[in-house]
């Protein structure tokens, strides 16, 4: 995993994790409780960087009112790998979140991530401007639906004050399924293949070039699987 880009580190997680299957069976279940849940399963026995990748990612819990300082005790405890220590290199972790926006805060950026409302983490101005232009895709089909979610992957370390600051980032929009999309034509695609009951895999990029042409999705319920490009169409087998 050590030479797969952040994008290819998450889709390899989505995948690992089977977020990118989906059978009639799932609809009402697949919750952010049930993707946490995966994505640290999946995340188990992996190496990143020589260390085990489960101590230093983060996936949010769900935020509860009620269990606020269980919560931030369990938080604080997470990331004591991240935290500046004298004269040593800081360690980064791995966050996978909801984001809920991107917006200027009182000094450079900040992401809002869904379940860590009493936190924002901070962007400088360079990475800020690097996600506009890398991530316009997923940025612009992000603002044309309410039905789609944006999963962020970043790295980050604790600032001397004890804030989350964003090293590197990426951006995966996905369907109110959990399902990666990187298209109206794919959104519109996933949403009639569930509205449908059909089972099937969507498929992910990794580090391929956004030039290389790849499947939608493959349907799994009806024998042989069977690709689909974004437009609904059969790719036959090469």
């Amino acid at each position: 995993m050590d030479r797969l880009s952040l994008r290819g580190l998450l889709h390899y997680l989505w995948d690992q994790a089977e977020l990118t299957h989906w059978r009639p069976s799932f609809d009402g279940k697949r919750s952010w409780v049930t993707v946490r849940r995966h994505l640290l399963r999946a995340a188990e026995q992996k190496l990143a960087g020589g260390y085990p990748l489960s101590a230093r990612l983060y996936v949010p819990e769900v935020f509860a009112l009620d269990q606020l300082e269980p919560i931030n005790a369990r938080r604080r405890a997470s990331w004591t790998p991240a935290r500046q220590q004298p004269s040593r290199a800081q360690n980064l972790m791995l966050i996978i979140a909801e984001v809920k926006g991107i917006v200027p805060g009182r000094r450079g950026y900040k992401a809002v991530l869904k379940h860590v409302p009493d936190v924002a983490f901070a962007l400088d101005d360079p990475l800020y401007r690097r996600v506009g232009k890398r991530f316009g895709q997923e940025l612009d089909l992000w603002s044309a639906s309410e039905d789609i979610h944006m999963v962020m992957a970043a790295t980050f370390g604790l600032t001397a004050a004890g804030v989350p600051e964003i090293v590197n980032l990426c951006l995966m929009p996905v369907t109110r399924h959990w399902l990666p999309v990187e298209t109206v034509f794919e959104h519109q695609l996933v949403h009639r293949l569930v509205r449908e009951g059909r089972g099937f895999q969507k498929t992910l990029r990794y580090d391929l070039a956004r030039s290389e042409r790849i499947p939608c999705v493959a349907l799994t319920d009806r024998g042989e699987p069977v690709l689909l490009n974004a437009d609904g169409e059969t790719i036959a087998p090469t």
